[in-house]
């Protein structure tokens, strides 16, 4: 069968299906077998990374392609610092397990820029104005880290099978994989809100300054639900 993938847009504080599940809906970009692992806002348009064809693409509110470029490496999540995106790496489809995975700095045409290793799996990346925030699969533990990969802050996440992460300008988003949940928490691992992910497997997440993007395994669209 066909990978499925869907993102939904809801709004703060709100875990249902806005509007009751109506809005505008577009496929995921992609070839096959879409894998929207990454998700990341620029200040107007989404940019998508498909894990399975290594592609990032930036596309509209309405779905429509903007731009195609090519992954420095099989991507587990990106993010946007402004200028430049910073991209994680993941295994890649029927490919041997990394002995390391890096991180690069990458411009909009997808010439890397820097990179540097990450001791772990990094499967959820955020930008917080001025450093990256990585949350590592291998130990479920979240870092605060500068752009050359020095830790400056560390603490474990406060539930288990959390894989994505977004930075809202004060605090911090993460997705419960198992268990269709978004929290919002602070520095200091403090959950400070809770809300019902209004898809069972939410796989990544974005900010777009008033909303929640976060995309879905279960269903081969992209939608934003008002």
């Amino acid at each position: 069968t066909t990978a499925i993938n869907e993102v939904f847009v809801l709004k703060e504080s709100q875990g249902d299906l806005c509007g009751g599940g109506g809005g505008q809906c577009f496929p995921s970009p992609g070839i096959s077998d879409k894998a929207p692992d990454g998700l990341t806002w620029d200040g107007s348009n989404l940019w998508v990374a498909e894990w399975f064809d290594e592609k990032i693409y930036k596309i509209d509110v309405g779905g429509n392609i903007l731009k195609t470029i090519d992954a420095p490496a099989p991507p587990a999540d990106i993010a946007w610092d402004g200028s430049n995106l910073w991209v994680a790496e993941s295994q890649g489809y029927e490919k041997p397990l990394p002995t390391e995975f890096k991180i690069y700095k990458i411009d909009t045409d997808g010439n890397i820029l820097k990179s540097f290793v990450f001791n772990g799996y990094p499967r959820g990346l955020a930008w917080d104005g001025s450093n990256l925030w990585v949350l590592d699969d291998d130990n479920q533990m979240i870092y605060k880290i500068d752009t050359d990969g020095n830790i400056i802050k560390s603490f474990p996440s406060p539930k288990s099978g959390t894989v994505s992460l977004a930075w809202d300008g004060s605090n911090l988003w993460i997705t419960e994989w198992n268990l269709a949940k978004i929290h919002r928490i602070d520095d200091r691992c403090n959950i400070l809100e809770t809300i019902d992910a209004p898809v069972m497997k939410s796989e990544a997440l974005a900010w777009d300054g008033s909303n929640l993007w976060i995309t879905d395994h279960i269903f081969d669209e992209i939608c934003k639900v008002s």
